[in-house]
């Protein structure tokens, strides 16, 4: 699929991601599934330099953009630093795949996917340490696909006045979607700093409820779930009958062990996006012509050749921008699924 760009030299683009679990590390190297985490963890850690990063794919998209896929070899939980040390070893390691970005594989843009943005501050710390080739952690893109999910799973379903809760409400994508459905509907904010919360709460208005407690998620028609925890975050008594959990997290915040024994809610992969004519291979969880909305974005810069850095919080005059961007070049939310396998529709909350 061809299509006109404004530019008339090919741009380069590279996202960085991580495994989210072994399961990951197997998927994308097939004998690693005959070795245990006991072993792999390890070693992984220990990598560093050029061994502490893999392409995992390249193509060109629609004849105007290279696109790079750049692996940091470290799984999710290991890019969740317990230590000031850990922080010093897993932004090093970020730092070198970034460099090799913009020196050897010459990335106008770098993409920041899953963890590699929020242990960065959201790029900012790439920024203070002279990565001077553009950044962009796609929150912003990924903020926008989730509102318009959020409101097409509303429409759909039919739901009167629900009550949303957005769990990891003052981080930069809970943020930003607080301020854009604040005026709309019902909020329940929920994290663990109650400071952090009564901050967000101060700049919203409408009808808003805080909690530090994930036990409170339960009176929730709509459950948004946008952290960085590393691994499955609510448990099956923390969500409502029949509620629809909207899963932005990377790593997923609910895990098919939580499905499994909760049949009766709605589980959506959040921020999913429709990249007509462009196939995306490293992730086999998403289906052809779909990706990631941060990925997606990564995409929209490099195609457009946006000349600016997004980092920090969500400008939601960018996002507007955004959307305009991302209705031209035809990306917009895919179909609904959940682990991959398409979603039905047919229950409501109760």
């Amino acid at each position: 699929m061809k299509k006109d760009s404004p530019h008339t030299h090919r741009k380069t683009a590279v996202f960085l991601i991580h495994p989210r679990d072994h399961r990951d590390l197997a998927a994308t190297c097939w004998w690693t599934r005959f070795i245990p985490p006991a072993i792999t963890d390890p070693i992984m850690e220990r990598l560093s330099g050029r061994f502490g990063y893999v392409i995992c794919e390249k193509q060109t998209i629609y004849e105007t953009l290279d696109f790079y896929v750049l692996g940091v070899a470290l799984k999710g939980y290991q890019m969740v630093p317990k230590t000031a040390h850990d922080l010093k070893k897993i932004r090093k390691r970020i730092l070198e795949a970034a460099v090799y970005a913009q020196d050897h594989l010459k990335a106008d843009v770098i993409g920041l996917g899953a963890l590699t943005a929020s242990v960065t501050d959201g790029g900012k710390w790439l920024e203070k340490q002279g990565v001077s080739c553009k950044l962009t952690h796609g929150n912003t893109y990924a903020t926008l696909i989730a509102e318009q999910g959020i409101l097409n799973l509303i429409q759909q379903l039919k739901l009167d006045n629900p009550l949303i809760s957005i769990v990891g409400a003052y981080g930069v994508i809970g943020s930003a979607l607080a301020k854009l459905l604040a005026q709309r509907y019902r909020l329940l904010l929920v994290g663990r700093n109650k400071t952090a919360l009564e901050r967000l709460a101060a700049q919203l208005a409408g009808d808003i409820s805080l909690t530090t407690g994930l036990d409170d998620v339960k009176h929730a028609d709509v459950v948004i779930t946008a952290t960085s925890h590393p691994e499955s975050l609510l448990q099956p008594h923390q969500i409502k009958t029949g509620a629809v959990v909207y899963d932005v997290s990377q790593p997923n915040n609910v895990g098919p062990e939580v499905t499994s024994r909760r049949p009766d809610i709605i589980r959506v992969d959040g921020s999913l996006i429709n990249t007509p004519g462009v196939v995306i291979r490293f992730d086999p969880a998403t289906g052809t012509d779909e990706t990631y909305a941060c990925l997606g974005e990564t995409i929209l810069s490099g195609l457009e050749g946006i000349d600016r850095n997004v980092t920090g919080e969500i400008d939601l005059e960018y996002l507007e921008r955004l959307r305009s961007i991302g209705n031209k070049w035809g990306f917009g939310h895919a179909g609904f699924t959940s682990f991959g396998q398409k979603v039905s529709l047919s229950a409501s909350p109760t």
